[in-house]
Order: C-alpha cells, then structure tokens, then sequence
C-alpha cells in the first residue's frame, strides 16, 4: 500500500481482498477475549491465520507481492497479538523450532 492508500499493479483486487480478509478478521475477533479466535484454546483458525500473517511478513515468501504488511498489520492489533500467541504456544513453538530452526 502506497502512501496515497493505492495498492497499484495488476493483481489490485486479489491485495484489496487480502487486506479486507485480514481486518474482517480483526473485526470479528472484537468481542473475544482470546488471546485466540475462540476463546483461550487454540483451534484451526488460529493455525490458518498464522500460517497465512507469516506469509504476509516473511520477507523469504511472497503471499502478496507490493502489499506491505507491516503497514496492514499495524492498524490491526488483534491480529498481531493472535500472531504472537500462536507463535507462543508450545507446539507451534516445537515446529517452528525443528522445521525452520527458529
């Protein structure tokens, strides 16, 4: 997103759509008190969310190219707290490990 909001290039409406996923998300986490979509326990959305927010900021992966989701993700505070506690959670944390040495 450029600093005038256009998102250019010709894949316009599939990073409009990535942006609009992302803060329907955010949206829709508002009345939970989480740290995770349902509640305190983990779930398959969470995992999905995870897997698609380290697409979106791992430099290495280019889930959608000229979006800046860095940018996208400051506005979205849910969404980055969800991120930080999927990454927290003792089996993710075990995968990342032996999968990525991270």
């Amino acid at each position: 997103i450029a600093a005038d909001g256009a998102m250019g290039g010709a894949s316009t409406a599939a990073k409009g759509a990535g942006v609009d996923f992302a803060v329907a998300a955010e949206a829709a986490g508002a009345g939970n008190p989480g740290p995770f979509v349902c509640g305190k326990d983990i779930s398959i959305a969470d995992l999905s969310l995870y897997v698609l927010l380290e697409g979106l900021t791992d430099s290495t992966v280019a889930y959608c190219p000229g979006v800046d989701a860095g940018q996208v993700l400051a506005g979205l505070p849910r969404l980055t707290a969800l991120a930080a506690a999927v990454a927290a959670h003792p089996k993710v944390a075990e995968w990342n490990r032996i999968t990525w040495s991270r």
